[in-house]
């Protein structure tokens, strides 16, 4: 067999790995895209792979896929490109939900709420009787129903230059005893990372990303520390050793954190100390450095989700 017949074969074996995880993604979310092509360059060697995906998250995903097949000395190069909006629409005055999940799944997780001022939202693909959506804040996910009408897209917006702490955690306090929902966002259910997003863009209009590992990244990793003590309006970032997942709070003025408390089943502000005592680690993220990473956003039509190095959220 010459040369160019075993890149043949090779690039065969590659594409059928792909294909698996086409399949392992439909059979978890009913629906996925991934359209790429592949080229090796023999004299670096490089495996050279472009094409169109999903949602950004997707490329860690084609990068374990492909990185375990690679040859000695190969190198990977990628192009990969998030699909693009068609269309931006208004958010109904009802509101919107979305779904991680295709509509034809039995078991479906909330992505998120979103409310009438938080359009309008980018349409992506249509699946019989779901649209894949992409909301301002980054976050993609399925609706059904009808949308309101198409609209130019609304640019961020420069975060307000003055920290003001008080602001952020007044606006968070607006939302004590309202009930947890993992994926909710709005006034009658909530999570902590929405917490944490409604608060910022109530007080500084900085939209924030929706999930706590995006907002932990967007503030550069935060800074590792023993206590939960910060600035208030600061983000107090923990790893639960008992849920083995990532919570995130407001730093309050009087020694307390505001959080959506998942085993208190509500919005509530409570001691530091009882806050971190299930925490594996500790980080803190500061104003300073999220109204940087804001700044940065501003005039981009959504945001621009950064990437994270402690774990990859599962999209689409």
């Amino acid at each position: 067999m010459g040369l160019d017949e075993r890149l043949i074969t090779y690039l065969r074996g590659i594409h059928g790995e792909l294909e698996h995880l086409r399949e392992r993604l439909r059979l978890r979310y009913g629906w996925t895209h991934i359209e790429l092509s592949l080229d090796i360059e023999p004299l670096t060697p490089t495996l050279i792979v472009t094409g169109e995906i999903a949602v950004p998250s997707l490329r860690a995903a084609v990068v374990a896929t492909l990185t375990p097949l690679l040859l000695d000395d190969m190198q990977l190069e990628l192009d990969l490109r998030p699909m693009p909006v068609r269309e931006w629409y208004a958010v109904p005055d009802a509101g919107l939900e979305l779904w991680a999940q295709h509509p034809s799944c039995p078991k479906r997780s909330l992505a998120t709420e979103l409310e009438a001022d938080d359009g309008p939202v980018g349409h992506l693909a249509h699946d019989g009787p779901g649209m894949l959506l992409r909301a301002r804040d980054g976050t993609i996910g399925w609706a059904t129903g009808l949308l309101g009408p198409a609209q130019p897209p609304r640019p961020l917006v420069a975060p307000s230059p003055d920290p003001a702490g008080a602001r952020i955690c007044e606006a968070a306090r607006s939302y004590l005893g309202i009930p947890y929902r993992l994926g909710g966002a709005s006034t009658r259910q909530i999570d902590c990372s929405a917490l944490v997003q409604r608060a910022y863009d109530r007080a500084l209009h900085l939209l924030l990303p929706r999930h706590s590992h995006d907002q932990l990244a967007a503030c550069g990793g935060g800074q590792l520390c023993g206590s939960a003590i910060g600035t208030p309006g600061d983000l107090l970032f923990i790893h639960s050793r008992t849920m083995q997942r990532l919570h995130v709070g407001i730093v309050g003025p009087t020694d307390t954190i505001i959080h959506a408390s998942r085993s208190r089943g509500m919005v509530i502000e409570a001691p530091q100390v009882e806050f971190q005592l299930d925490a594996e680690w500790l980080r803190r993220g500061s104003t300073a450095a999220l109204l940087d990473w804001g700044r940065a956003q501003a005039q981009r039509e959504h945001v621009e989700l950064p990437l994270r190095g402690i774990r990859q959220t599962n999209l689409p």
